[in-house]
């Protein structure tokens, strides 16, 4: 550190002599540093480090002589410059897209003005292509107002390139025309050499033919600052040398890390929040939509251990009091993604205070080591629920409900026409809690069988462990550890106990990145309803529809991936949505669909997914309820007793059919049970249909039976087990391109909005709906309202939401 210090002073005194700024021996088309918003906008689109530099020149030791500051993001630059006044320039960088061409295809422009004269500054444009690692070429047009257009083109080639270590030797040659020299045609060319060593070391050169110019660039990176000098050497008409140039600091968002000493190895805190949610719930007013949530998005969450298991300073992860929700669907994905971040060498740790049932499993599995603290629990009981049935407390109030379903396994209903579990939904549940626990059993077994004091399920049967100790004598924690202690025991496993939650920023060195396929991911996630969506709680009919028509119509998607987290609803709804992802394989614009379900995806959320050309479901994701409900209250005997009379007017023999004021007769209910069979062959034949089975196979499947991921891939109702990583894989060779695949969201959006997040403000408000109990109550209340105009329904058990938490 003292060393870079004394070198940061001797770049800013190598200046000396030097007079104001001159970045004209600077290649347009090699240039992508803090200079790139005035060398050439373009670019900024080629990396997203963000950066803050100064600059100063000097005239002998007058250090009132100019200076600038430059302040770099991703995609913008903004210069202020004191050289005989204030100069500003403001820049903009962008890459054109992400396809084979157009991912190295680069467009800027550039605002330069003297201060208090905004209105008559310079506009400069710019573009820069990088077609393969070797070959760059560049080009600035600059539109002075009180000057003709100038022209500049430069071409930059690498007969040398290790852009992994950072060995880099590149030759350019830039020339100008137009301008104030419109009258000699082109200018003599500039011409240079630029080398950089170990990711570190530049040393470059430049040779201004037409101005017989001499250019020399020297810079110094240490962790997340550069220090550097430019200085052009010019011979003077008394055969004298001028030097004209500055020195330069340039330090990144990490630089505060840097200066306080913070040593390179890092332990990565995942800060997975909340709930993790495909999307986070969202609310469209106007051009504003405003997220409400404080959830942790899958995606997010993937990309992040992903980042982690090839960023070399990352050396493990850590998990502190981490009691997040997820099902066990999508504690699978993360953990399938954990044990490859595992397999570089790379350490998973966990401290809690309280551990909770299914966060223990999913701790138990991937993690090095588990520590407790001293005074906490492990809440350890295995997989159960219960079911309410308010059939009586309905006939206390008078109130009948019609219960029409397909099947006996179709039970979405029965909470509100049955007193107790019937025979046919306990031996749908305790099939599903069955295969679920066995699945919970593996993972604890898998990752921590060796270190406990008997069987998993002994262990499990003599939870929950209220004494800490009960829980290290029975192998269940590595030891008890107080919060101060912690960072001992960091340093003991990670060699470090520095804990982040970001990355720092990394140079890319390639000039050409390979071409992307666009897939557009549309998630579906909620109750299925007619009309318009709310993303992240319910899935619209016109919303949805509308997001998978948009991408199929849209040549730049390649394919579509639709991510269904729903346990179904409105069997209108469905269908619709079903529709439109047929069309993806039958109509015009054909593009490859995968179906990769979430937590659940039953009944009508099985129903959307059918038409897909690959369907992946995790082990533990619940699917099939292949059935149809039909659910009608009925107000007659409430009517009866508090002394309301209904008296009907009827032109048409059924004009009064299904009538919630009085008792339906005979012929109805038959009508309807009708209604109810159709709509459930309508099902088990699309079904049939697009997974090339006969209706009498699909159809033992079927009659509303409730299947894991597992049985469903022995039962040929899916084709796969994973998660996103298996999705992208199957498209990939789907697509067959040799590309990666860029993943693009799609919503049904009319328009684009601003996003705005409010949890920060909000969540506090809503603290009491943390009650599962409670939240499950009103998420049953909410479904019922927003299909109370459906009668007929394609709708999974509710307490199958109950499974996974």
């Amino acid at each position: 550190m003292k060393k870079f210090l004394i070198i940061t002073l001797l770049f800013v005194t190598f200046g000396l002599f030097a007079e104001p700024f001159d970045f004209n021996n600077t290649s347009v088309a090699a240039h992508e540093d803090f200079l790139s918003g005035f060398v050439n906008p373009a670019a900024l689109g080629t990396s997203d480090n963000s950066s803050l530099t100064f600059l100063k020149s000097y005239e002998e030791i007058d250090f009132t002589s100019p200076y600038a500051v430059i302040f770099k993001e991703e995609g913008f630059s903004y210069l202020l410059e004191s050289d005989k006044g204030t100069n500003q320039t403001i820049a903009s960088g962008f890459n054109l897209g992400k396809g084979k061409i157009t991912r190295n295809f680069y467009l800027g422009s550039s605002w330069s003005w003297k201060s208090g004269t905004f209105k008559e500054g310079a506009l400069t444009s710019s573009f820069l292509y990088r077609p393969i690692n070797h070959l760059s070429l560049g080009y600035v047009l600059t539109h002075p107002n009180d000057l003709k257009p100038q022209h500049r083109g430069g071409i930059a080639i690498r007969p040398f390139a290790s852009t992994s270590m950072g060995n880099i030797v590149e030759l350019t040659t830039d020339a100008s025309w137009g301008g104030m020299n419109e009258d000699r045609g082109f200018i003599k060319p500039i011409v240079g050499v630029n080398t950089n060593f170990l990711g570190g070391i530049s040393l470059g050169a430049t040779y201004n033919i037409e101005e017989e110019e001499v250019g020399i660039r020297f810079s110094l990176s240490n962790l997340n600052a550069v220090i550097g000098s430019i200085s052009n050497i010019k011979e003077q008409s008394d055969n004298s040398k001028k030097n004209i140039g500055y020195g330069y600091v340039s330090l990144n968002s990490d630089i505060m890390g840097m200066i306080k000493g913070t040593e390179r190895k890092k332990i990565l805190d995942l800060n997975i929040t909340g709930t993790v949610v495909d999307e986070n719930t969202k609310f469209n007013i106007g051009f504003i939509s405003l997220k409400m949530d404080n959830n942790s998005t899958m995606l997010e969450i993937l990309k992040k251990i992903e980042k982690a298991k090839n960023d070399p300073e990352i050396k493990g992860i850590f998990f502190k009091n981490t009691n997040f929700g997820a099902s066990l669907a999508k504690r699978q994905e993360i953990l399938t993604a954990l044990k490859e971040f595992k397999e570089t060498g790379k350490k998973v740790v966990f401290y809690y205070e309280n551990i909770s049932n299914i966060n223990y499993a999913f701790a138990a599995n991937i993690g090095d080591k588990i520590y407790l603290n001293p005074e906490g629990m492990v809440q350890l009981v295995g997989i159960g629920g219960a079911s309410p049935y308010i059939k009586e407390m309905l006939d206390k109030l008078s109130i009948d409900f019609y219960n029409f379903r397909s099947h006996p396994y179709k039970t979405a209903g029965n909470m509100f026409s049955e007193t107790e579990m019937t025979d046919a939904e306990r031996e749908v549940m305790e099939r599903l809690y069955g295969d679920l626990y066995a699945e919970m059993v593996e993972m604890i077994r898998e990752g921590r069988g060796h270190k406990l004091a008997g069987t998993v399920t002994d262990i499990i049967d003599n939870g929950p462990y209220f004494i800490p100790n009960d829980a290290l004598r029975n192998g269940l924690v590595d030891g008890l550890v107080e919060w101060h202690e912690l960072d001992a025991k960091l340093e003991e496993e990670f060699g470090t106990k520095k804990v982040t939650k970001g990355f720092s920023e990394k140079y890319d060195y390639a000039w050409s990145k390979p071409g992307l396929d666009k897939v557009a991911v549309i998630y579906a996630s909620g109750n299925i309803m007619s009309g318009k969506g709310q993303a992240g709680k319910t899935i619209g009919s016109e919303t949805t529809a509308r997001a998978i028509r948009k991408a199929r119509k849209d040549p730049e998607v390649q394919g579509i991936i639709l991510r269904v987290d729903s346990g179904g609803g409105s069997a209108l709804a469905s269908h619709i949505i079903a529709e439109e992802i047929r069309l993806c394989k039958t109509g015009k614009n054909q593009k490859p669909v995968i179906a990769l379900m979430s937590g659940v995806a039953a009944s009508g959320g099985y129903y959307i997914s059918t038409w897909a050309d690959e369907i992946i479901a995790q082990p533990t994701t619940i699917t099939g309820s292949i059935g149809v409900i039909g659910m009608v209250p009925n107000l007659a005997r409430l009517s009866n007793k508090v002394g309301v009379n209904w008296s009907e007017v009827k032109f048409g023999k059924n004009s009064t059919s299904l009538s919630l004021t009085r008792e339906w007769t005979a012929d109805e209910k038959e009508m309807f049970k009708g209604f109810i069979k159709a709509s459930y062959d309508r099902f088990v034949n699309t079904v049939a249909d697009s997974r090339g089975n006969s209706y009498e196979e699909i159809n033992k499947l079927a009659m509303g039976q409730v299947w894991t991921g597992n049985q469903a891939l022995k039962n040929g109702l899916i084709d796969k087990l994973g998660g996103f990583e298996t999705a992208i894989s199957s498209m990939e060779e789907k697509l067959g391109s040799g590309n990666k695949i860029w993943l693009a969201t799609y919503d049904g959006s009319d328009k684009e909005r601003l996003e705005i997040s409010l949890n920060a403000m909000t969540s506090p408000l809503f603290s009491w709906y943390n009650s599962s109990i409670l939240k499950s109550v009103l998420e049953i209340n909410d479904e019922l309202k927003v299909n109370s105009d459906e009668i007929i329904l394609y709708k999974s058990p509710y307490n199958l939401n109950l499974v996974n938490d």
